[in-house]
């Protein structure tokens, strides 16, 4: 089990890394960009002005959802604010997203990748509890991390598990992983 100072310290590597301002404004831009960067996230042809009004509306969701974290949350409440963020966005900007001719909309993939990312920022800051989960990716997957829908994402999240064969939350693990 890793001490709190050993959690603070790693902290403040992922801060130094990827917020050094320590603000909640990068937080939010990390937590989308990182969602979006490795997929075909926006339908084709899209302006720049579009694709910031989606980005705008996405972090008011991102900063609503994460007042919720400032109380310890469980997993499935995190797996119900996906699912949440999915429908949202899907509600407004539903033909502004697609990943192939056959996968249109906002995805899973993007709602747990861009929350979760958020909420580690958040959490390192100490704005937030710690996170019930951690980002799945490719860092930490060891393969692709995109997927549809909420099975596909529960499989990943069992085999995250499984990775973390300590006994420390996932979001503490990691946090160590990410950096090994």
């Amino acid at each position: 089990m890793k001490t709190q100072q050993e959690i603070k310290n790693r902290q403040e590597i992922f801060l130094n890394s990827y917020n050094p301002m320590r603000s909640e404004e990068r937080a939010v831009q990390s937590g989308i960009n990182a969602a979006i960067r490795f997929a075909h996230a926006y339908t084709p042809g899209m302006t720049y002005q579009q694709k910031i009004e989606i980005k705008k509306y996405w972090g008011k969701i991102l900063k609503n959802f994460g007042e919720k974290y400032k109380k310890v949350r469980t997993e499935r409440e995190f797996l119900d604010d996906i699912t949440s963020i999915v429908a949202l966005m899907n509600e407004k900007f539903y033909n502004d997203f697609i990943y192939n001719e056959y996968h249109k909309g906002f995805r899973i993939a993007q709602a747990q990748k861009s929350l979760s990312v958020y909420l580690k920022h958040m959490w390192c800051m100490g704005k937030t509890e710690i996170p019930p989960v951690c980002p799945i990716d490719r860092t930490i997957l060891g393969e692709t991390w995109i997927y549809d829908d909420l099975e596909m994402y529960k499989n990943h999240l069992c085999c995250v598990k499984k990775k973390n064969n300590t006994d420390n939350p996932m979001s503490v693990w990691e946090l160590f992983e990410f950096y090994r």
